[in-house]
């Protein structure tokens, strides 16, 4: 198990006594709304389906708006017994077997186009004949055949609703949806994952699904939710959100600690927290994800592969390609990367290990170079405030352009460059691969920033919420002062460096990443807090049940908004100076997990 401080995470923002507690006892404990990237908490609030079949029925132009659109595509003037059709089909005097042809139009481009005019009156359907002439008729029954079902959409290409979800990941819960109509999960877009033990809800694209297919599959399926439709041109894509609001329920206080609870809960909203990446950035594998990446890095091959097998090392490696089809015969389809590298083994030989860590897909390659990356940012930013947690220093680097708590959109990290695969955390995004999907939140490539200077620090115009650090690459500045020299070091205690590489394989050096800035000081926004006594463990607190005045048992409600890439477990470490471990120690039950 991976250990905080094996990750460079030591100091904290404030000298608050800490208490005793227990996170996510329930799995009610742990809310999260997603935020918009415009603003306002995603919350399920209506679940009626759109009423779409009688929309369906209202023609979206007239008939001669129609024919000025056909006779402008085509460059000919319209048949009048088309318009005659037109008039017939309004009135419902057209029977079903009735033809009317168009063209022929040589052009592909043309009958797309000529397509696409009748769907303005959704009673017609077209369909292509022979020699490029086009069949235009009424649509259904014992018309012509739609070549796909109609949709509540109408131009719309996709259905957007909320997602409310318990005790299940994201992705889960969208392939279980996927699998109840019978789609791909591919079909559907989201902002960013949700953690899985907890009561979730998010904002969802899905591509050309009817609502009430949706709701219909939602209900058949326990802890999933679905509702707020409307349609949209636009797919949701991962990073497109302005953060999470998160409701906690801690537990397990001790039950004379409500001064330092509340002493806590008021250093953590003046002082912030160290914005740390959080543990879930290192994986829950036996060999941490950051391990992965300096092997890489350092072109150590074979503990690379060893790594990701979960090997103690290269020496327990398979040798043969009978010990490496063993492997292969006992490895889960799931587990992607341990897929790969021992089908990449068997192919080109058992001992290739360089093959067989290209051949794991990019993003996963990426992630593991990424999470490198950000154990040493947690190890520089403990070594930064160190020498100061209430001052800046001269050669520290901030944001040339102040911008507030954040980057452009409030997000906690400005990104280098558009290519960067963004950065996960429970409260952002998974990685995926550069430039799919990637429209997180980034700032403009090679982003101005300012070493502070002595007379920066006269004049005061900057402060310790300015404060950045790199995730070090090829288009980020280093601090020029010690905490800079602290990057060096600790890369040279890895045998690597920034500028060169012992192995010059692409895709495997810093120097080949763009790197990112992000900020050392988080700050929780919207910061509630309320002590709860009672006297049963296992009431469900959060919807207020179980809490007694008297009770001998005390509770905290902690409510807080966090802005993309900043992690809510290390807001509840500032609060509580307790380890993940500690948290999460399990609690006295009185019945089964809840």
């Amino acid at each position: 198990m991976v250990l905080e401080a094996d990750v460079g995470i030591v100091a904290y923002a404030n000298d608050a006594q800490g208490f005793a507690a227990t996170l996510k006892h329930r799995y009610s404990d742990f809310r999260v709304n997603e935020i918009r990237q415009e603003g306002g908490v995603v919350r399920l609030v209506n679940t009626t389906v759109p009423k779409a079949a009688e929309a369906r029925e209202v023609p979206l132009c007239s008939a001669q708006e129609l024919i000025q659109k056909l006779e402008s595509a085509t460059g000919n003037p319209a048949s009048p017994d088309i318009l005659d059709f037109l008039e017939r089909v309004k009135n419902g005097s057209v029977p079903p077997s009735e033809r009317i042809h168009l063209g022929p139009f040589q052009d592909k481009a043309q009958r797309t186009a000529v397509h696409g005019i009748f769907k303005a009156w959704p009673t017609l359907a077209t369909e292509t004949g022979a020699e490029g002439s086009i069949e235009l008729g009424l649509g259904g029954g014992k018309g012509i055949k739609r070549r796909r079902s109609e949709w509540a959409g109408g131009d719309a290409r996709y259905v957007k609703f909320t997602m409310y979800k318990e005790n299940m990941e994201s992705q889960a819960a969208l392939s279980l949806l996927g699998s109840k109509l019978h789609v791909s999960a591919k079909v559907f877009g989201i902002a960013g994952t949700k953690d899985k033990r907890g009561c979730t809800c998010q904002e969802v694209t899905a591509f050309r699904v009817d609502p009430g297919r949706l709701a219909t599959a939602a209900k058949q399926l326990r802890g999933i939710s679905v509702g707020d439709f409307s349609f949209t041109d636009e797919e949701l894509h991962l990073g497109q959100l302005g953060g999470n609001r998160f409701e906690l329920i801690l537990r397990g206080l001790p039950p004379d600690a409500e001064e330092d609870v509340k002493a806590a809960c008021t250093a953590l909203a003046a002082s912030g927290f160290i914005n740390y990446f959080g543990l879930q950035r290192f994986g829950s594998g036996p060999i941490p994800t950051h391990a992965i990446g300096r092997a890489l890095l350092a072109g150590q091959w074979d503990r690379a592969v060893a790594s990701i097998l979960g090997r103690a090392g290269p020496d327990v490696l398979p040798t043969s390609l009978q010990e490496v089809k063993s492997a292969l015969r006992g490895t889960p389809g799931f587990a992607v990367a341990e897929t790969a590298v021992l089908q990449a083994l068997l192919k080109h030989g058992a001992t290739n290990y360089l093959t067989a860590v290209q051949a794991i897909p990019r993003n996963l390659r990426t992630m593991y170079i990424h999470a490198y990356q950000s154990y040493l940012w947690n190890s520089v930013a403990s070594f930064r405030l160190r020498q100061s947690r209430s001052a800046l220093l001269v050669g520290d680097l901030v944001a040339q352009s102040k911008t507030g708590a954040g980057g452009p959109d409030g997000s906690q990290e400005f990104v280098g460059s558009t290519d960067q695969v963004p950065l996960h955390s429970e409260n952002e995004v998974e990685f995926t691969e550069p430039g799919a999907n990637a429209k997180e939140a980034a700032a403009p490539a090679n982003m101005a920033v300012h070493i502070i200077s002595a007379e920066d620090l006269d004049t005061r115009s900057y402060s310790m919420s300015d404060l950045l650090l790199p995730l070090p690459g090829s288009s980020v500045r280093l601090p020029e002062n010690a905490t800079g020299e602290e990057y060096a070091r600790l890369l040279a205690e890895d045998g690597l460096s920034l500028e060169t590489s012992a192995h010059g394989t692409a895709g495997f050096t810093l120097a080949g990443q763009t790197g990112a800035y992000r900020l050392v000081l988080g700050s929780p926004g919207d910061v509630e807090w309320e002590l709860l006594r009672h006297s049963a463990q296992d009431t469900d607190l959060a919807e207020g049940q179980g809490v007694e005045p008297g009770g001998a048992l005390l509770a905290l409600r902690l409510a807080f908004s966090l802005a993309p890439s900043s992690y809510a477990t290390m807001v509840v470490r500032e609060l509580t100076k307790q380890s993940g471990a500690a948290l999460h120690a399990a609690l006295p039950r009185a019945g089964p997990p809840v």
